[in-house]
């Protein structure tokens, strides 16, 4: 989806929102690497983060920031998905 939130049809956001939904469930249970994340899924670390964001009371907005921050390394190959050791460019993959 390239429109702004505000222009995209709500049939559009659901399909946008069912796609994270696949992601987590088809690449969530791969390890996240990092040794302060040792034994840590992908999936866990991110629930993690936005609990700790609900935890300190952030704003709806925040909350699904911290659940998502790391989406983009669900779309490299699983190879290199939680690996901090190989620059990845999560970062630009997650962009949309």
């Amino acid at each position: 989806m390239n429109l702004p939130l505000h222009l995209a049809s709500y049939r559009e956001i659901i399909a946008f929102i069912e796609g994270i939904d696949v992601l987590f469930m088809t690449r969530g249970q791969q390890v996240y690497s990092g040794e302060q994340h040792a034994g840590l899924t992908m999936l866990e670390h991110s629930l993690q983060c936005a609990q700790l964001a609900e935890g300190a009371q952030a704003p709806a907005q925040l909350v699904a920031a911290a659940l998502l921050h790391d989406v983009g390394h669900f779309l490299a190959p699983p190879e290199m998905c939680g690996n901090h050791d190989v620059d990845n460019t999560h970062e630009e993959r997650a962009y949309v």
